[in-house]
């Protein structure tokens, strides 16, 4: 079963309580940061739905209409991370 929006918000705010060095939301709220994307992958995605691996993720997250900001140049911005956002998506 592949992840559905509820699913990505549930699985962030689990990380942002509980591992924020994994994923955890952003600052503003409006998006999230995937920190740790093997620890993600292998420890968090399997607690929410059936196991996927972090690239299928990513094409939900891109299905859903989510968009991969992390390219944006900013002086946050650390490149083994992932930040994501959407329109209607907020903590």
């Amino acid at each position: 079963m592949s992840p559905n929006a509820k699913d990505v918000y549930e699985i962030i705010n689990h990380c942002d309580t509980e591992a924020p060095q994994v994923a955890s939301w952003g600052e503003d709220g409006r998006h999230f940061v995937v920190k740790d994307i093997t620890s993600f992958e292998t420890t968090f995605i399997p607690k929410f739905y059936n196991p996927i691996k972090y690239t299928s993720f990513v094409k939900q997250m891109n299905n859903y209409g989510f968009v991969n900001v992390s390219r944006l140049s900013t002086s946050e911005r650390d490149s083994r991370r992932e930040y994501w956002r959407h329109d209607f998506f907020v903590k």
